[in-house]
């Protein structure tokens, strides 16, 4: 029996931690902590990581070295409350480690025999520390971990929940020559009497779920794959059909948190946290998190940071996603003021929509020009065809139009505008922030202008973390943009200026993060379709609003879902009330139309803007967020279903 030194609480960012020294008999010392979310159900997991993982890192309080290693901090900020045990292996040196088996093996026992039986002990004291009960204390591991986990469930009385990554096929394959993991992860007799899907099958019905990489280098791919089919066998002749949940991953040797999390939540019937339905949440997976990691460090290796090979391979993908020759840059605002300069906008006045981000008018103004507002049409919500035409046969020198695809979607008045601004010399820019993975009529955002401007900020559909491109159909204004993008110099060998231009290049590491992201855009657009399709479907008939529907012939990357709300409606209460169920609404596009920026106070209008103020007050943008879950999605719904009625003006 266990009992406890020594207790010391902490708030993190997330979750309380409890750092807790527990004693046993025969000197047994252990170092627990304990991830516990503020708002959570009731149901606990026990975190065992792999061998080589360091304590500080799977309980979150180092950066890990390797995807996966925050195991535990990663489940707490899902909503689950995790205990972790310091297994004190990671900082064995390979002698030490010898010693260690050859002292256990004297006592006829070995590693893993005395890790289950620490955590046999764990178990028994959270119950009883707790009041919990045995059904709602699930096991995770990756790696060696998962092999405690799997041997835990085995001796335990009660049907153990258990989450196993990292190791998976067939003992043989294990241990071949040389082999794929440590002996700590076998029990030594063990494989002459029964082969892992076996053990694993033997844990049904219990819910288990298997995470394999599909890159995993300490695995056999088709050892596992072969066994796969052996659980599920084991688990169908218990009657417990689709309880295992046997998955390969697109990872390494790590371990996806987001699945395991979803996979115990209604096990455990631990209900959602209240903040579970983020504005806006990163997508990065373990396999792209490797992937920026190897890109990084050959750039660190080979001493290139910036307008490297890792650049030039980004502008090669974005080329699928453009339809133009692309050219990586230091964020979307330096793409459009690189447009701008392009054209020769200095002295002269451009065109730009009220409703769009500041950068639109703040590019313009840097590159010279006077801006004009001008308002938009509420159907593609892009810039109004007829004032600009009206504008441009008042004559003056106008020296540019941008267009904005806002939330993603292209304007099906972008031909008509195409004509206007050609019967009249104008150029045509793109403001294609929000729209990289867009079409209009099959053709992409960024091919249907003179030129086009990209951002990758964090929030965007894909992010480099601050970067952005260019699209530029035209050869002499690629070339110029070259120039442009590196302090005007005439070239990257020569220190001569042929023009007034800056540093805006994107540097390798960033190159990295955005190559690793753009890889998996087709994959996004899917999964961001499905939901805004599920939302389409799902909050039809509600009263006190309507969704803003995509044109035909536009195909959106839904980078924001907008909903219209109706006269009445108070959009700040709204907000409020939707935050106390835990959902945050995404920002808008937006709340506060140029016309009204102090800063853009000498901007002339060229009407009363009135639908672009109408759009700037009446919109909100429900979260759509990276494998965003059914559970996620109902929440939003529900919240907004029973609110709406109560925030009547």
């Amino acid at each position: 029996m266990l009992t406890e030194l020594s207790r010391e609480r902490s708030e993190a960012d997330h979750f309380v931690r409890e750092t807790i020294h527990l004693a046993g008999p025969e000197g047994v010392s252990m170092l627990v902590e304990r991830l516990r979310p503020e708002r959570h159900g009731c149901g606990v997991v026990i975190v065992m990581p792999g061998l080589n993982a360091r304590f500080d890192q799977v309980v979150g309080r180092q950066t890990p070295d390797y995807p996966g290693r925050d195991a535990a901090a990663a489940l707490a900020r899902l909503g689950l409350c995790t205990v972790t045990m310091d297994l004190g292996l990671a900082s064995l040196n390979a002698a030490e480690r010898a010693s260690l088996h050859l002292r256990l093996a004297a006592e006829g026992t070995s590693v893993l025999a005395r890790l289950v039986e620490r955590v046999v002990a764990l178990r028994s004291w959270l119950v009883e520390e707790s009041g919990s009960t045995d059904e709602l204390i699930g096991l995770v591991g990756q790696s060696l971990g998962a092999a405690v986990a799997l041997h835990t469930a085995l001796v335990v009385d009660t049907l153990t929940p258990v989450v196993a990554a990292g190791y998976f096929g067939t003992f043989g394959s294990l241990l071949a020559s040389p082999p794929m993991l440590s002996p700590e992860a076998v029990v030594p007799g063990l494989p002459a009497w029964a082969d892992l899907p076996d053990l694993f099958g033997a844990l049904a019905p219990a819910p288990l779920q298997i995470q394999y990489g599909d890159q995993d280098p300490f695995l056999d791919l088709d050892a596992c794959r072969i066994s796969v089919a052996r659980v599920h066998d084991w688990f169908d002749a218990c009657g417990a059909a689709g309880k295992a949940d046997v998955r390969e991953v697109a990872m390494g040797h790590s371990f996806d948190a987001v699945a395991a999390a979803a996979f115990l939540r209604p096990v455990l019937a631990v209900a959602a946290p209240a903040g579970s339905v983020p504005a806006a949440r990163l997508g990065f997976d373990p396999q792209r998190r490797r992937a920026v990691l190897e890109h990084v460090d050959e750039a660190l290796c080979t001493g290139t940071l910036t307008l490297g090979p890792r650049g030039r391979e980004l502008e090669e993908l974005a080329e699928r996603w453009t339809g133009a020759p692309t050219l990586t840059v230091s964020s979307g605002t330096a793409a459009l003021e690189m447009c701008l300069r392009v054209i020769g906008v200095a002295g002269r006045r451009v065109l730009v929509p009220v409703n769009t981000f500041f950068a639109t008018a703040s590019a313009a103004i840097h590159a010279g020009a006077a801006v004009e507002l001008v308002d938009i049409e509420l159907n593609g919500l892009g810039i109004d065809v007829d004032e600009v035409e009206a504008l441009l046969a008042g004559g003056g020198d106008i020296a540019a139009v941008v267009t904005v695809h806002i939330a993603g979607i292209v304007s099906p008045e972008i031909d008509r505008l195409r004509q206007v601004c050609s019967r009249y010399g104008v150029a045509l820019i793109e403001d294609a922030a929000h729209a990289l993975g867009s079409t209009w009529r099959g053709a992409p955002a960024g091919s249907l202008g003179d030129l086009a401007a990209f951002s990758l900020y964090p929030t965007k559909v894909v992010t480099s973390g601050e970067g952005g491109f260019v699209a530029a159909p035209s050869e002499t204004h690629r070339l110029e943009l070259l120039r442009l993008r590196d302090q005007g110099k005439k070239s990257f060998y020569e220190n001569i200026h042929t023009s007034m231009g800056s540093n805006w290049r994107m540097s390798e590491l960033h190159a990295a993060v955005g190559l690793a992201d753009l890889a998996t855009l087709q994959d996004k657009l899917v999964d961001r379709r499905a939901t805004a399709a599920w939302f389409d479907r799902e909050l039809t008939g509600i009263p006190g609003m309507r969704v803003h529907p995509v044109p035909a012939e536009v195909e959106t990357n839904v980078y924001k879902y907008v909903v219209w709300l109706d006269d009445g409606i108070d959009r700040e209460a709204l907000r409020v009330a939707l935050r106390a169920h835990g959902v945050n609404l995404a920002g808008g596009v937006y709340d506060t139309p140029l016309c009204d920026q102090p800063v853009l106070a000498d901007a002339r209008g060229s009407s009363s803007l009135a639908k672009g103020r109408q759009f700037s007050a009446r919109h909100i943008c429900l979260p759509i967020l990276p494998d965003m879950t059914d559970g996620e999605r109902g929440r939003v719904v529900e919240a907004i279903a029973k609110e709406l009625p109560a925030c009547s003006a």
